[in-house]
């Protein structure tokens, strides 16, 4: 069935279906197995919250977790706040965000133009960008985000990483995820606007294809095909925009 909780002819997470047939088929025979995947992944996890009585908190443990059964979507939410420290920097900081926004409104940030020409081309064939509240919710965080950090702005792909954070959890929440992404976790120069450390990564991925797929390796060079043009865009968006709807939400941990 093409049936999901979005409508007919869209997956579990709201895209549309591929017309290619093939790809129709793959996703059907995917579906079928990521249910079962399902299943057990979330028997692993009522095992672990009984465990804990219910808390999920950064450790082994978890970690051992998410690695072989992925967040169920259920809990996607509270367990990307644990593991990111965005729940902690949150609480820490209620009222910020709407302040922020607050502070500068009817003053846009320099980036504003950007910023505005990328929402409506950010998952328009989802139904909460199209024709829910996805564009405005994405420019409120995308417009704080700007305002927080004005020497980075706005990149192009932070817009698909909000939309991303958005299918899962509430603006404010979004916002304090992408800033621990940026300010914490990522490292200073990842989205600096060089781009040094989204180019440092590419060069280290593509030392990885030469010694852990030299056939690949060769073949690209071969071939003259520069695997840092590809790479690069998987990096700016974190993955987000390289990977399919389904897979990209399955591993989004």
């Amino acid at each position: 069935s093409t049936q999901s909780t979005w409508g007919i002819g869209r997956e579990c997470y709201g895209f549309p279906l591929s017309g290619l047939e093939e790809q129709r088929t793959a996703e059907a025979t995917f579906r079928v197995r990521w249910r079962a995947e399902q299943h057990e992944a979330w028997d692993a996890w009522q095992a672990h919250l009984a465990a804990t009585d219910g808390a999920i908190v950064k450790g082994k443990a978890l970690d051992t977790l998410i690695r072989r059964h992925g967040v169920p979507p259920a809990l996607r939410r509270q367990v990307w706040l644990e593991i990111t420290g965005a729940g902690k920097k949150l609480a820490e900081n209620r009222g910020y965000y709407a302040a922020l926004l607050d502070a500068h409104f009817g003053n846009p940030p320099d980036s504003h133009a950007d910023i505005e020409k990328d929402l409506h081309r950010t998952f328009s064939n989802h139904p909460f960008f199209a024709a829910g509240p996805g564009q405005r919710l994405m420019r409120r965080v995308l417009t704080a985000l700007a305002w927080r950090n004005p020497l980075v702005g706005y990149m192009q792909s932070f817009n698909y990483i909000v939309g991303f954070l958005l299918l899962n959890m509430p603006e404010e929440e979004a916002f304090w995820v992408l800033v621990v992404l940026l300010e914490d976790i990522l490292p200073n120069d990842f989205f600096h606007p060089h781009l040094t450390g989204v180019y440092a990564d590419c060069m280290v991925m593509e030392a990885l294809v030469d010694r852990c797929l030299p056939t690949i390796g060769a073949h690209c060079k071969a071939c003259r095909i520069d695997i840092n043009i590809c790479s690069s865009n998987w990096f700016i968006s974190l993955l987000v925009n390289a990977l399919p709807h389904t897979t990209r939400c399955a591993c989004g941990t």
